[in-house]
């Protein structure tokens, strides 16, 4: 998946990253709960340099550029590849080097230590508490993470509603084994969902807390959306060419499907869909390291394109290809899941167009008080 504004060196890494997930994963196996395949993908991605890619010099990371990391993304969602690799090169490595800590990033790059990311939020400045049994409960809606394969900790962000209170903790994967409900995606990926917390934090497991703490897990949520929207955009482009091939090649009535003019129109839409949304995550790209404000409403507005005409060119393509879009031995049916899958992650589709909406309010009110104005 190009996006056009690589360097030789990213077009490089990202061929090789291909190239990988190919040998690694197959064309034709969609079983997503094969932990020990999983595994040796995961440990061939390190391998490569793929986790040192995002990260910081100061911490012997290679320093990627965000348009390198979204297309490395791309390639991930068209080999149909675990889906923790989406937090594991965005928001992962986002909160590695914020925090600072050496052992947990040098541990990450090298792919011994597999981290599972997730979010907790709560209304109130203390979390809710199951008296029966002393434990912190959560919400069935929060805390959903799509893990590694062995997944050795969790990076978890407390997020009250008092952001003072923030936290970013790091906890071991073995002591919240109970504390997990399994959870299945829509494409079939395995996922889980945190029913409670620990009821005493070691400090130790602390590694930020406060504003700070608020402001890398801020950060970290908004790679994670856009690294969703990265991922879904190899999935769709991937489906796209695989349709395209298919009327090439399938022929009714003496001639190929691709010279009706019906199809034609149908995939010149798509195609349109298909550009619109890379021009939409290359914005992400640029806005990545940009203020709060721009990279949210950048963000925002590839995530909700995402959900409707995204979601929607495949279902052009599916449809031009018939019922052979949706069997399980094809993988058009797989790349329309991925993306749906995708539009679920790391924040609502309600919730992005109300960030759309906040956005233009707060223009609107700029531009009053602009006119208003009378030197």
């Amino acid at each position: 998946m190009s996006l056009a504004i690589e360097t030789p060196e990213e077009l490089d890494l990202r061929a090789s990253v291909r190239r990988l997930l190919q040998d690694l994963l197959g064309k034709g196996d969609f079983d997503y709960g094969r932990p020990a395949r999983l595994l040796d993908a995961w440990r061939g991605m390190a391998e490569l340099g793929i986790f040192s890619y995002p990260m910081p010099g100061a911490l012997d990371g290679l320093d990627g550029r965000a348009a390198g990391v979204l297309a490395l993304l791309g390639e991930s969602g068209a080999a149909l590849a675990p889906r923790a690799l989406i937090a594991g090169v965005s928001a992962i490595p986002r909160i590695l080097r914020s925090c600072g800590n050496g052992d947990l990033a040098r541990g990450y790059m090298s792919g011994e230590m597999r981290f599972a990311y997730a979010q907790v939020r709560y209304p109130g400045d203390t979390p809710p508490e199951d008296d029966r049994a002393g434990r912190i409960a959560l919400d069935r809606q929060d805390g959903l993470s799509a893990p590694p394969p062995d997944a050795t900790h969790w990076l978890i962000g407390i997020r009250p509603q008092d952001p003072s209170l923030s936290q970013v903790l790091c906890l071991d994967a073995a002591g919240l084994a109970s504390r997990l409900r399994p959870v299945w995606l829509v494409d079939g990926t395995p996922a889980a969902g945190l029913l409670q917390l620990p009821a005493h934090i070691l400090p130790g497991e602390i590694l930020e807390r406060g504003a700070d703490a608020a402001r890398i897990l801020d950060d970290a949520e908004d790679w994670a959306a856009a690294a969703a929207v990265a991922d879904a955009l190899g999935a769709a482009t991937a489906g796209f060419d695989l349709t395209r091939e298919y009327l090439l090649q399938r022929h009714q009535f003496g001639r190929p499907l691709s010279s009706f003019q019906a199809i034609q129109h149908t995939m010149a839409c798509a195609y349109a869909q298909l550009e619109q949304l890379r021009s939409m995550v290359m914005l992400c790209a640029s806005c990545l390291d940009a203020s709060a404000a721009l990279r949210g409403y950048s963000i925002a507005s590839a995530r909700v394109y995402l959900a409707s005409a995204g979601v929607s060119l495949l279902e052009k393509c599916i449809q031009v290809s018939g019922g052979v879009g949706v069997s399980d031995e094809y993988r058009l049916g797989h790349y329309y899941k991925r993306v749906l899958a995708s539009c679920s992650l790391h924040g609502t589709t309600q919730a992005y167009r109300h960030t759309i909406d906040a956005g233009i309010r707060r223009q609107l009110k700029e531009e009053e008080q602009d006119e208003a104005y009378t030197p």
